[in-house]
């Protein structure tokens, strides 16, 4: 499963990111993205591993009208 959370609150997200943290042991993979400092090798790598978990059936795509509907 992945989640894309949006927070306005920069004191609210670097908590939130600080707990997330602890997870990281569990498997859980966590990517900080800030919207003004977006790295783009790291957004291609990323869409890349998702396609490739869409090949291996362990993530369900997301219709093109869903994802227009959403924008």
């Amino acid at each position: 499963m992945i989640i894309n959370i949006k927070i306005q609150d920069n004191s609210v997200a670097e908590r939130i990111f600080w707990m997330l943290q602890h997870f990281k042991n569990d498997g859980v993979v966590i990517e900080r993205l800030d919207s003004d400092d977006i790295n783009v090798e790291t957004s291609i790598k990323t869409s890349l591993m998702e396609l490739q978990q869409v090949k291996n059936g362990t993530l369900k795509p997301q219709l093109a009208r869903d994802f227009l509907n959403d924008l």
